[in-house]
């Protein structure tokens, strides 16, 4: 027996609530999602943005107030506008990875000073846009778009897959495609393909999910040693089996909730950011962000209570509130 068990009673709970949410227009009509450029501009915001978002929980703007990814959303948008040389395939080709960096930091600062950025492993970053591009122009003659054909808009092809072909990408080698789903879940999004097999998506799982899934119950730690180092946010060497239970969790719920696979990313996603962080909705009465981003994803007109609080053990049990996501070094998310 392993350490985690998955909970299918829970999940078909949790999935019966899922089910009756419903999307906000204004989350496919970001600015994000309607970036200016080409085709082949918007593939390589896209593949660059998702390419350096791992690790994000003190990137943080006073200016625009905004925190991880929506900042990097913003961010990426303002580069595409502008034509920036951070999304040039050639200079980030032949640059050298701290020229990247000092780019990088000042594109992530309000001052556009480098050293006011808050953005961390900033030359780990620069590396992965460098090694991206690389990979780009040498295997598929400088476009995102000829990655994408080789596919025939399939997630697995006989190898020839998306999945399978971005794992020939350094940054998309993580074995549970964290930035592999979020790349393409955008490009759909954009409306710049469809995906022919959607049934092959694998759900996204970082530190928010395993979170939510922990607190929720549809995840219970068997094991009394793990559950002391999750609640006491003790560094681990790996997060590959709860990350691994986790994703089968989000498939239970996506098919008992007859949401897909991106559907529940941001429902999750957004919730865990913000309604169930360090501060919880159900407990504290507030949420961790302001305003709420599942608020702002998820069309809830009265949110004084989590959409989950009726059905979460973590609503009226302190022991699965305390429950932290692993505490890994990884940019796999």
């Amino acid at each position: 027996m392993g350490r985690i068990k998955l909970q299918e009673k829970q999940c078909k709970k949790i999935a019966e609530v899922v089910n009756g949410l419903t999307f906000n227009k204004t989350h496919f009509n970001r600015p994000y999602l309607d970036i200016t450029g080409n085709k082949e501009e918007k593939l390589r915001t896209y593949l660059f943005s998702v390419a350096i978002c791992h690790q994000t929980q003190n990137l943080f703007s006073k200016k625009y107030q905004l925190a991880g990814w929506d900042y990097i959303e913003k961010v990426f948008a303002n580069l595409a506008k502008d034509k920036s040389t951070l999304l040039d395939l050639e200079y980030l080709d032949k640059s050298k990875p701290k020229e990247i960096e000092i780019e990088l930091r000042k594109s992530f600062s309000d001052s556009n000073k480098q050293e006011d950025s808050t953005l961390e492993t900033a030359l780990e970053r620069g590396e992965i846009l460098s090694k991206t591009a690389r990979a780009i122009l040498k295997n598929y003659q400088g476009k995102v778009s000829n990655l994408i054909s080789l596919s025939d808009n399939r997630l697995i092809n006989s190898g020839h897959g998306l999945y399978e072909i971005l794992e020939e990408i350094p940054v998309f080698v993580d074995p549970l495609r964290k930035k592999s789903t979020a790349f393409i879940k955008f490009i759909e999004e954009a409306g710049i393909m469809k995906i022919k097999d959607p049934d092959n998506f694998t759900p996204i799982v970082d530190y928010h999910m395993q979170r939510v899934l922990l607190r929720t119950g549809c995840l219970e730690v068997l094991d009394k040693g793990l559950q002391k180092i999750l609640k006491e946010k003790t560094p681990m060497k790996s997060d590959k089996e709860l990350r691994s239970c986790a994703v089968t969790a989000m498939r239970e719920i996506s098919s008992q909730s007859k949401k897909t696979i991106p559907e529940i990313d941001d429902i999750f996603w957004s919730l865990g950011r913000s309604c169930c962080h360090e501060k919880t909705l159900c407990y504290n009465g507030s949420c961790n962000k302001s305003p709420c981003t599942f608020a702002t994803v998820i069309a809830v007109p009265d949110h004084k209570e989590c959409v989950f609080s009726g059905i979460c053990p973590g609503n009226h049990n302190e022991r699965y509130r305390e429950y932290w996501e692993p505490v890994v070094d990884t940019n796999f998310y």
